[in-house]
């Protein structure tokens, strides 16, 4: 009787030296200090305030981060607090950019097309805003912007095959603000192939009128629009379309076979004038035109629009 011993004093004394504190609350009250600082800087404009939307996912892992983050004793509360204002501190320098480190990046490349039978592109973009369109002529034109990055060109000669290739750099020299643009043009009139890899990515593709001999897309945490008009097949052609935590809407017309395979795991696809044939495969028959394409689509945790109109 004498020995037994009273938990519930030591509970409640260890309750007491507990630090609770809600981090997030910290980061938001650090960060609105240095932002109001900031902004009194900025009336002699020594600094411009800038906030791309790809910013965001990484404030919110941050965040989410922060909020995980049990403050139980001194050691981690000066170990969240050393990472709260590291994350504020990453956050402003995401958010301001210096007007004297901006720089402006134009850069326009043609290729003029041989008397070859066909052009192959290889084009590898990171966080642009991505504008491809054809056009009746006989060059590949690729009109880039960007305010760190002059992009990359390679050209060569293989198998009777005009190969293209454009790439950016994946990292930025540096935090900040940065934009990309990129305006390409296909060649409408010349057979052509292309394999497009887009991250972090905004797209408008138009392949109206195109003679096209396949494609391979494959998209990562983008937004894709694609019209495809009055497309110029003579065999049967093969699109091979992947994509992983992005939206891609695609609008078809004109007289095209289209088969169709979906092998998707957690994504909402909607097929809108076509026929299904089994589980996964999708048919539209919509003219003479006995040449098919063959669109294999597999997606991960996206939302893809095929419409047929």
């Amino acid at each position: 009787m004498y020995g037994k011993y009273n938990t519930n004093k030591e509970e409640s004394i260890s309750s007491k030296k507990e630090i609770k504190i809600n981090l997030v609350i910290i980061y938001i009250f650090l960060l609105s200090i240095a932002i109001i600082y900031f902004s009194y800087l900025d009336k002699d404009n020594y600094l411009k305030i800038r906030m791309p939307y790809t910013i965001l996912w990484p404030i919110l892992i941050m965040l989410i981060g922060i909020s995980i983050f049990r403050v139980k004793n001194k050691i981690s509360f000066f170990l969240g607090l050393f990472i709260t204002i590291l994350s504020v501190g990453l956050t402003i320098t995401s958010i301001f950019g210096y007007s004297s480190n901006i720089k402006q990046y134009k850069y326009n490349n043609t290729f003029p097309i041989t008397d070859n039978s066909a052009i192959d592109i290889d084009l590898n973009l990171v966080d642009a805003d991505t504008h491809i369109k054809s056009a009746n002529k006989n060059f590949f034109e690729a009109d880039f912007k960007s305010n760190y990055d002059s992009g990359n060109y390679t050209y060569s000669l293989e198998n009777n095959s005009d190969n293209i290739k454009l790439e950016q750099s994946l990292f930025p020299q540096g935090l900040g603000f940065y934009d990309k643009l990129a305006n390409i043009t296909f060649p409408s009139e010349i057979p052509t192939s292309f394999d497009l890899k887009l991250n972090l990515s905004s797209a408008n593709i138009d392949l109206s009128k195109i003679k096209f001999l396949g494609a391979t897309m494959d998209i990562k945490n983008s937004k894709v629009d694609i019209i495809v008009k009055d497309l110029d097949i003579e065999k049967d052609t093969t699109v091979d379309i992947k994509s992983f935590f992005s939206e891609i809407n695609i609008l078809i017309s004109g007289d095209v076979n289209i088969l169709l395979t979906d092998s998707s795991t957690l994504s909402q696809n909607k097929f809108i004038g076509f026929e299904k044939d089994n589980s996964n495969i999708y048919k539209l028959e919509s003219g003479a035109n006995k040449n098919q394409l063959i669109m294999n689509l597999k997606s991960n945790i996206s939302k893809i629009n095929i419409t047929y109109e």
